[in-house]
């Protein structure tokens, strides 16, 4: 299986190589390369727009390499090694050793020594550069991850695979332009790039540099190490920079390592021209020892093409669940009116049975409820119209209905919404059954009930409470 990869993409002051790798179970596999020249093309904005027009470079993440000369170097000393304290003072340290205020730069830093004080190597490049290469970009739909400076991924690669201890002298060559790297240990420690002229100045440069380097102590001794990349790298410029530097050249066709696939004849390979677009491309470690300025506004908006994707795999699945929602939708719709109908159905032969001299029918269920009030009212008005018995009128009926022998004195009579409760004292317990039954053969009086009996401690009496309720008469 194979990923979407990475688009190593390297702008020299003529040319553009592009290089695709991407990760497969056996590792990385180089799958695509490219070499526009800027002339044949049109210029940068055509070539990028010829390059990403094809179909291998529409998909993967974009690492990019900008020319050394557009970059301003210095190397600073700060009080302090705090990374943040670093970020808010390095604008204002910049602003007085480069012709542009800090407000039209951006700027990315490497930290070569750390403790009490900071020693930074800093990079500055104009923002309005940046502008220009992203809007060319984003016409293409491309917006890159990582922008370096044009030598640093191959040395980092360089350095990467740097055994043993000493630093190095790593000098790229590319038409008139020349860039010299020096190296302690695997960390870049300063970067110089200059006009390249001839070959005798070339190499007075390049030592002048590395002299001013041990002088400042940026670099503590002699380097042990020299490598020549760059489409401009002959055995004129070899010859010439090893014997001043009284090193031998070293050969960089180490750095790929055996688990490297190419689908391409390695025959046809140009490493001087391509090799920094392969370190793009291959990323790694190697992109902690160099730069990036896709920072702040200039990071990446947003992966385009990953969007894409989701938003086409996002619309049909919202279109198919927009689509079930609806069918369920129609469903219970036509449910729900079906059962009204039979719902309305029910009153009107439910209104028609009530009300079968109705010939008129607007509202059944309205009509129905009229007509319950109207019912209610009557049945009301002739329960209210029979007379309620009144106090005399339940004396009177005790009186006629209870034994005329029996010894019964009343203590409590209580009378409430049609419930009387009598309490009382007699001779016995057949004298409380005499007065049940004299109560219940009373026409006033219905559901007579005994509720307590109980024989009085003070002598051969009987305390009783009955209830019942009062019939109107």
């Amino acid at each position: 299986m194979m990923k979407e990869g990475f688009i190593g993409l390297h702008i020299r002051s003529g040319s553009i190589a592009a290089v695709k790798a991407s990760r497969t179970l056996r590792g990385l596999k180089v799958t695509d390369r490219d070499l526009i020249a800027l002339s044949d093309a049109g210029g940068l904005a055509e070539a990028l727009r010829s390059l990403f027009s094809k179909p291998a470079y529409r998909r993967g993440s974009v690492r990019i390499a900008l020319p050394g000369r557009w970059f301003s170097f210095r190397t600073l000393r700060l009080p302090f090694e705090d990374r943040r304290r670093i970020d808010k003072t390095i604008g204002f340290e910049m602003e007085s050793r480069i012709p542009f205020t800090k407000e039209d730069v951006l700027i990315d830093y490497l930290r070569i020594k750390a403790g009490d004080q900071s020693q930074i190597f800093a990079a500055a490049i104009q923002k309005k550069r940046i502008e220009n290469l992203l809007a060319a970009l984003r016409e293409c739909g491309v917006e890159p991850a990582v922008i370096d400076i044009g030598p640093v991924p191959m040395a980092a690669r360089l350095l990467e695979n740097r055994q043993g201890n000493g630093g190095s002298v790593i000098v790229d060559l590319d038409g008139d332009d020349a860039t010299v790297i020096l190296s302690e240990g695997n960390a870049i420690v300063m970067i110089r790039s200059m006009t390249r002229g001839s070959t005798e100045a070339m190499v007075q440069e390049v030592l002048n540099t590395l002299r001013s380097a041990l002088v400042r102590g940026i670099v503590r001794e002699e380097p042990r190490r020299f490598c020549l990349i760059g489409p401009g790298a002959g055995e004129e410029e070899a010859t010439a920079l090893g014997h001043a530097l009284n090193l031998p050249l070293e050969k960089t066709d180490f750095l790929w390592p055996e688990s490297l696939d190419w689908s391409h004849d390695l025959n046809s390979w140009d490493s001087d021209v391509m090799d920094t677009a392969l370190s793009l491309a291959m990323g790694g470690r190697t992109q902690d020892l160099g730069f990036n300025f896709a920072v702040g506004d200039f990071r990446p908006r947003r992966k385009f093409q990953k969007i894409q994707r989701e938003a086409l795999w996002t619309g049909a699945v919202v279109c198919v669940v927009c689509a079930a929602f609806g069918a369920d939708f129609l469903i219970k719709y036509r449910t729900d009116r079906l059962r009204l109908a039979r719902m309305k159905g029910d009153i009107t032969a439910v209104f028609h049975q009530a009300m079968p001299q109705a010939t008129t029918i607007v509202d059944p269920l309205q009509q129905l409820k009229i007509k319950v009030d109207e019912l209610r009212k009557k049945q009301t008005a002739a329960q209210d119209g029979r007379r309620a018995p009144t106090v005399l009128d339940i004396l009177k009926s005790l009186s006629a209905n209870l034994p005329p022998a029996a010894a019964v004195t009343f203590t409590n009579f209580s009378l409430s919404a049609g419930s009387l409760e009598l309490r009382g004292e007699t001779d016995s317990f057949n004298t409380v059954d005499a007065v049940k039954i004299g109560c219940a053969g009373a026409g006033l009086f219905r559901k007579v009930v005994i509720n307590s009996a109980t024989i009085l401690g003070k002598g051969p009496r009987v305390a009783f409470s009955i209830s019942m309720e009062v019939a109107a008469p």
